[in-house]
């Protein structure tokens, strides 16, 4: 154990003297064999046997090796997401949407949830603040009557996270007869 002694600004000086055989720590066998294991850039459980056999590994009295989430995670194949094509050749024709929440804070106007619509062909997003979830279906009404009079289109395909929220039975009869998919 050394002591460190500031000499200005944000440096230190250690004071003291390296203890030689004064400082004891206990390694079971499993840790000695995890130790030597990521020691040989995490050699496989065969290779380390023979290392072990051949009395190479520091007098280790056994080669038992545990799981190593690090090889695993190596092990794991990464494969990336096909690029989906839209379809879509107009506003409306595809809306995202989603509910975000609780937030922790409310707002001023004491919202803790907000409904996010995105239109998929131009990426606008409309943003509408809630005190309930239950609300979402008001705003929904209320950003669709909206949207449509400005635009003169009609919203073709809505698509949610199929969260149960979504679920109500107002919200799916109101959309079907609208003539408004769901996905």
């Amino acid at each position: 154990m050394m002591k460190g002694v500031m000499t200005g600004g944000s440096t230190y000086r250690l004071v003291g003297s390296v203890v030689v055989g004064g400082a004891v720590a206990e390694v079971s066998e499993s840790d000695s064999t995890a130790l030597w294991h990521m020691r040989m850039g995490h050699i496989g459980g065969h290779e380390l046997n023979e290392l072990y056999k051949t009395g190479l590994l520091g007098g280790m009295k056994n080669c038992n090796m545990d799981f190593c989430k690090f090889c695993m995670m190596r092990k794991q194949s990464k494969m990336s997401f096909k690029t989906g094509l839209h379809t879509t050749k107009g506003l409306l024709d595809y809306v995202h949407y989603d509910v975000r929440g609780p937030i922790r804070e409310q707002s001023l106007g004491r919202s803790r949830y907000f409904v996010l619509f995105i239109d998929d062909y131009s990426k606008n997003v409309w943003v509408y603040f809630l005190r309930q979830k239950s609300e979402v279906f008001e705003k929904f009404k209320i950003w669709k009557a909206e949207v449509e009079n400005q635009i003169g289109r009609k919203v073709k395909y809505l698509r949610s996270d199929n969260d149960t929220k979504y679920t109500d039975g107002k919200f799916v009869k109101f959309c079907e007869e609208h003539g408004i998919q769901r996905h």
